[in-house]
């Protein structure tokens, strides 16, 4: 919704900008009528870049609320489920883990039998998988840990809160930070089995992600 508000806004301020550049170029000098319509239209110009000015400043101070509410506690879940899972060696549920990493990985799967709405969602679902593949191996596996594919799949998690989480959940020290060798089993034991056992992505992932594991003295599988 809001990106074709700001492409139809930008195309609006790109027509402005040229139609105020032929009217500065023009030679012409305007009659009395003109002269105040003029005016008019520069009354009406001010009036519509004060509100627009004024509704950045609202969505700002809204966004920044919302920070501090929504986006600081789903941050603190995902950094919860990081202390647990190192401490604990193991997610709450290694089925949901191996879900979210299939997810990740494979996306969601259209039916002939799917309707345009299921479609549509599968489309921002797996838009929305490739953004958190572009995240490190530490801030895959965090994601993973913290959130199952039914909160932030399309028609779960709406694009700010998930926007936010992208640029939010990496760990602090991303390069520095380990995990247990445990985690490392159960990732290799997904690429064993299943539908990602074919999927050159999730290996790749692996192999990336070996020298964030503790123990990384031990023979690599891949």
């Amino acid at each position: 919704m809001l990106t074709a508000l700001t492409l139809e806004l930008e195309a609006l301020a790109r027509k402005a900008e040229y139609t105020m550049e032929k009217f500065c170029a023009t030679k012409a000098q305007p009659t009395k009528e003109e002269y105040h319509g003029f005016e008019s239209l520069s009354l009406r110009f001010s009036e519509v870049a004060a509100r627009f000015s004024d509704q950045v400043d609202q969505l700002k101070g809204e966004h920044a609320d919302w920070v501090e509410g929504e986006g600081k506690r789903l941050v603190s879940r995902a950094e919860s489920a990081r202390v647990n899972l190192i401490a604990d060696g193991q997610p709450k549920s290694v089925a949901t883990f191996r879900r979210s990493f299939t997810l990740f990985f494979e996306g969601p799967i259209d039916s002939a039998l799917d309707s345009s709405a299921v479609r549509s969602r599968n489309k921002q679902t797996r838009e929305r998988c490739e953004r958190i593949r572009c995240l490190s191996p530490s801030g895959i596996i965090s994601w993973a840990a913290a959130f199952p594919p039914t909160d932030w799949t399309a028609g779960f998690m709406n694009d700010r809160a998930f926007d936010y989480l992208v640029d939010e959940i990496e760990p602090q020290e991303t390069h520095t930070h380990t995990w247990p060798v445990k985690v490392r089993e159960m990732l290799h034991t997904f690429g064993a089995e299943g539908a990602l056992r074919g999927s050159s992505n999730f290996h790749k992932f692996i192999r990336g992600s070996s020298e964030l594991f503790h123990e990384t003295n031990e023979a690599q599988a891949y």
